[in-house]
């Protein structure tokens, strides 16, 4: 096996390790939550249902070629949701954050070829969650001190929207660009081509994830169905967009290989006319050679019969 097989396989391993025992220990962390109340076990069974039926609608992180690297799923405004609702007194553990992230890791990665890539995804997933909650945390104990454990509303716009798009950054670059780096020396690449539209679109995706999991927050505490329907509102659209934008471009390239193809075909009838043409030159040249040959014969006869 090639040396960059061995060290892939090695990385792999130390991030399935750390991802696993992350993992165990969120379970841990998780089930020893009330069961009742809005930080409890029943709401966070709510979330796993709703983070099961949404980490299928991605959007890829793809290389130039349009060969995909990593996913974003717009479940990932639910992990926020959860970071929200469970990493702050009275509930402070980022166990359901990291049981999610792991599902939308599992369910956003598991179309990936490898599956190297897949674990490796899911554990990076699990990681940089863990990462950028604790830097959630740190930010909010040291913007709102002893605030965390009074008026919740105030923190929703004042607070906790400023920490919890850096949580957004921190775990989008450590899990998007940690699995496109491991794909690159996985396969050998010598450098990251990444298509840079793709690289928007997952950008805006996590923009719609943080500002949706803010708006379901300020619904949960009193703020009603309406800023619980624009957050959906703007997922769903920011998602649909994209899909769209999907469809025009897969339009154009296949007008363009149908164009392509179009003039490959008028180019090879060219090209079959004129071998036609110069077979048929070839033919009539050959019989008129034939015929004077034979002329010459038969004039020859004629002098000699004198």
């Amino acid at each position: 096996m090639p040396r960059s097989n061995w060290k892939s396989l090695l990385l792999v391993s130390v991030v399935a390790t750390i991802g696993g025992a992350l993992l165990i220990a969120a379970i841990v962390w998780t089930i020893r939550l009330p069961l009742l109340g809005w930080s409890g076990l029943l709401p966070f069974v709510l979330l796993v249902v709703l983070t099961l039926l949404s980490s299928r609608f991605t959007v890829p992180v793809t290389n130039v070629d349009g060969s995909s690297q990593t996913h974003k799923s717009v479940a990932d405004a639910l992990i926020f949701l959860a970071v929200m609702i469970y990493t702050l007194p009275p509930a402070e553990t980022v166990g359901p954050a990291i049981i999610l992230a792991a599902i939308v890791g599992f369910v956003a990665s598991f179309s990936l070829a490898e599956r190297w890539s897949t674990v490796f995804a899911i554990g990076m997933t699990i990681i940089s969650t863990f990462v950028a909650s604790l830097v959630y945390r740190l930010m909010i104990v040291t913007f709102a001190g002893g605030a965390v454990t009074g008026n919740q509303h105030g923190l929703v716009l004042d607070l906790l929207l400023f920490p919890l798009c850096v949580f957004g950054i921190v775990q989008y670059a450590v899990s998007t660009f940690g699995t496109i780096s491991f794909n690159s020396f996985f396969l050998g690449q010598g450098r990251i081509t990444v298509s840079h539209e793709s690289l928007i679109w997952t950008l805006m995706t996590q923009v719609a994830n943080v500002t949706a999991a803010a708006l379901f927050y300020s619904a949960i505490h009193d703020r009603g169905i309406p800023f619980l329907f624009v957050g959906i509102l703007i997922v769903g659209l920011v998602h649909l967009l994209y899909r769209f934008n999907e469809k025009r471009l897969s339009e154009v390239t296949r007008a363009q290989a149908e164009k392509l193809r179009y003039m490959e075909e008028i180019a090879d009838l060219h090209m079959n006319t004129i071998e036609s043409l110069a077979i048929a030159i070839d033919a009539k040249k050959t019989r008129r050679l034939t015929v004077t040959c034979g002329e010459l014969r038969f004039t020859r006869a004629r002098w000699a019969s004198y």
